[in-house]
């Protein structure tokens, strides 16, 4: 399992600008260009980071 951060490649509301953050069971490449849920719909997104979830927990416990 894996904790991805993703760059939407449509533009929304400017409450949501930056980065998204998403679990994803396969591992996925930096610049790897995904379809993530938002809301009611699917939107088009590129990968900019995938850490191992058992990282974060780690950290989080620290």
């Amino acid at each position: 399992m894996q904790i991805v951060s993703v760059s939407p490649l449509v533009s929304l509301p400017q409450k949501y600008a930056g980065s998204l953050n998403y679990f994803a069971k396969d591992q996925l490449t930096l610049g790897m260009i995904v379809s993530v849920p938002f809301q009611k719909r699917t939107i088009p997104a590129m990968v900019l980071t995938s850490e191992p979830l058992a990282e974060k927990k780690i950290a989080i416990k620290k």
